[in-house]
């Protein structure tokens, strides 16, 4: 079975923004850094090649080991931020209060911080950060 890629490195997270090439996708960034360390406490850590990442949640495979992945994280994108939160009970209540984002298969994209509720996200971010591992 591969391992899989996404992975906490040593990489730099205030390195990897000063990389962002948009400014306004590297200030919110920064911004969406700085409310993820005071939910979490954690200072956050480069997963993979592009997500900065918090905690660890822990998740069953099919041949019954547990898989890792960071419990709450997001990607300076593109076109949005991209974020990580997991799934959780009260995940869509508090995306229909959040302001602009859409949704993908494990994610949800703000285009700009300045388009969601600063209340309701960082109610959405502890949400996450609380809800316990299923392995």
């Amino acid at each position: 079975m591969p391992t899989t890629k996404t992975r906490p490195t040593s990489a730099a997270v205030d390195k990897f923004l000063a990389s962002v090439k948009s400014k306004r996708r590297r200030d919110d960034a920064r911004r969406l850094l700085e409310v993820m360390r005071e939910v979490t406490g954690d200072a956050g850590r480069i997963w993979g090649a592009s997500i900065i990442g918090f905690g660890v949640h822990r998740y069953p495979l099919a041949n019954g080991k547990a898989g890792e992945i960071c419990k709450i994280g997001f990607a300076p994108r593109a076109n949005a931020l991209a974020l990580y939160l997991g799934d959780f009970p009260e995940r869509e209540a508090c995306l229909s209060r959040l302001g602009r984002h859409s949704t993908g298969a494990s994610c949800i994209y703000v285009p700009r911080l300045d388009d969601v509720e600063s209340d309701v996200l960082e109610d959405l971010l502890r949400r996450a950060w609380n809800r316990p591992d299923r392995a």
